[in-house]
């Protein structure tokens, strides 16, 4: 594919509190063999090491870097929509792994003009993808919660995950700005806008060759240990008030609760109490902002 007949991508990298990681993940897409892109850092952190300061000066040239003050991964990703000039944006994580060719992998979807997103493969370190999927995964209303993204087949989602997906510019700019009201960890914030591209018509397509690897750094990033419990059930239950019905949203809490409560709860018993106590308190903070708007910065 040459320069002329390739659409533009920019690649878009949030970070906060990374470092060798996040110049690990630089180095490699300014390594991509894809020529027409540009590549947004979005950084967050309040100061880097000595060595990824050297490391960022270095490759300035090769780089669009944006200081934010404040941490907000959806503030961060919207900024990079609106700052970046491609026709396709392409967005991944500061702690991911690939191999060259994950730009082109993207892009080679695009081709067909209906197609107006696509949902990378994510492995975890160590494992290979999974070649079969739950019944589960299809059901119409909420199946996009089950839909496992190391799935080996090329198929229709309405979801991809936020460290290895990519859209079309025009259409994220034409369903609306990201919804910042995805706050800490900022869980759902790309499911989120991914149904509201699907739910306005667009096609997003599961592309196994467009792989990662997520190494999921414990450090830095949205993991913030005290408060990923509760951030994590108000986040889900502000995406089950915006995109569900009474009915629905009940359902899909009880799967959570048992999951990642009760499941989690045998697993250690002394995290059984407070995490059902965070639960409620979540889900009582969040009958309170049903009338929240979408913001944005």
């Amino acid at each position: 594919m040459t320069r002329l007949e390739s659409p533009k991508v920019s690649v878009v990298i949030a970070t906060y509190r990374r470092e060798e990681v996040l110049c690990e993940t630089i180095r490699q897409v300014l390594s991509e063999p894809y020529e027409n892109k540009e590549v947004l850092v979005i950084d967050q952190t309040e100061e880097h090491l000595e060595e990824t300061r050297k490391f960022l000066e270095s490759v300035k040239q090769s780089i669009r870097y944006i200081r934010m003050d404040r941490p907000s991964q959806p503030a961060a990703e919207s900024r990079g929509v609106h700052e970046a000039t491609g026709d396709i944006l392409l967005f991944v994580d500061d702690d991911v792994q690939f191999e060259p060719g994950l730009i082109e992998a993207h892009v080679r979807n695009y081709a067909d003009e209906k197609i107006v997103g696509v949902a990378g493969l994510v492995l975890d370190p160590g494992r290979g993808p999974v070649r079969r999927l739950s019944s589960v995964c299809w059901n119409p209303h909420f199946g996009y919660f089950f839909f496992r993204h190391d799935y080996v087949g090329r198929v229709r989602v309405p979801n991809p995950l936020e460290c290895n997906m990519s859209f079309r510019r025009r259409t994220l700019l034409d369903v609306g700005p990201i919804d910042l009201n995805f706050r800490e960890n900022a869980y759902l914030w790309g499911l989120d806008l991914s149904v509201r591209v699907a739910r306005a018509g667009g096609k997003i397509v599961h592309d196994p060759a467009a792989r990662v690897v997520h190494l999921r750094f414990r450090s830095g990033g949205a993991r913030m240990k005290a408060l990923w419990p509760l951030s994590f059930f108000r986040n889900l239950f502000y995406f089950l008030n915006k995109h569900h019905e009474r009915h629905e949203r009940f359902a899909i809490a009880m799967r959570a609760y048992f999951y990642r409560v009760l499941v989690e709860g045998w697993r250690r018993p002394w995290v059984l109490l407070p995490n059902t106590v965070t639960f409620v308190r979540a889900w009582l903070t969040e009958r309170r902002t049903l009338t929240r708007e979408p913001t944005e910065r």
